[in-house]
């Protein structure tokens, strides 16, 4: 690789990445067609992981609502159930 800039640790600042691998030692890594094909795919699927697990967790907190608000329905708007002597009794957060 060893193109564009990179953050220079001792020099705090954005230098070309030459100068940081030739500081260093370090010999640029020279990637061959598939290689380079097979980074760019890998993030594409962490980024779609993770962009389902967002959608996943939305789904999951709009459910969670709906069934708060049936259960509440069904016990015909009683409050009691959220008095706070009844979760001193539980003995446990949340």
């Amino acid at each position: 690789m060893g193109f564009g800039l990179v953050y220079d640790q001792d020099a705090r600042n954005y230098v070309d990445a030459k100068i940081v691998l030739a500081k260093k030692s370090y010999i640029p890594l020279v990637l061959h067609f598939k290689e380079a094909e097979s980074l760019i795919n890998s993030t594409t699927f962490v980024k779609m992981l993770g962009v389902e697990n967002i959608l996943r967790a939305e789904n999951l907190a709009l459910h969670a609502d709906l069934i708060f608000s049936l259960t509440f329905e069904v016990l015909n708007g009683v409050h009691d159930a959220f008095h706070p002597s009844i979760h001193e009794i539980r003995n446990h957060r949340g």
